[in-house]
């Protein structure tokens, strides 16, 4: 059967297992034990026909605050995360469907990073993405497991970078 959809909802304040369980099922499965915490809200629509073939258009604002992320069995955390955007699908006409975080921010251990990421027209992807901060190649290796295992690196990164094409 097909279904005519118009759906608007709001979330409250939820916690951060909620929103870690809309990203795709492997995306952070390095076979390792993760922790996270954090507070997110979303509010949005879904409108148009759902059927055989048939998918409605989406769009969700979203904010993600005070989140953190760790390996348990790693000593450096991402903290203080801080994210902001907007994702929109629209199946008949994906030049307009995108993914935008307008803003990023967080802390591995006590160095900060900030930038934005946007990913439009998924029929044709254009990205764009900046950061900016300060990094410990040290307390990278020690965040994330596959870096700690084969790598040695020290020392101190300063981020500027930018990022656009398709």
């Amino acid at each position: 059967g097909k279904y005519d959809l118009n759906l608007a909802y709001n979330t409250s304040k939820n916690d951060f297992d909620a929103f870690m369980s809309l990203l795709p099922g492997d995306l952070l499965n390095t076979g390792r034990e993760y922790e996270y915490d954090g507070r997110f809200r979303m509010n949005g629509w879904v409108r148009g026909m759902l059927g055989e073939g048939l998918l409605p258009d989406i769009h969700t604002e979203y904010t993600v605050e005070n989140g953190s992320f760790h390996y348990t069995d790693y000593d450096s955390r991402l903290t203080e995360i801080g994210l902001q955007g907007i994702f929109e699908y629209r199946p008949q006409d994906q030049q307009s469907s995108s993914f935008r975080c307008d803003d990023f921010k967080a802390k591995l251990r006590d160095q900060a990073f900030a930038g934005h990421f946007y990913y439009d027209d998924i029929a044709d992807p254009m990205v764009d993405c900046d950061l900016s901060g300060k990094l410990s190649l040290a307390d990278l290796r020690e965040f994330y497991p596959a870096f700690a295992e084969r790598s040695q690196a020290s020392g101190s990164v300063a981020l500027d970078q930018a990022v656009r094409g398709r």
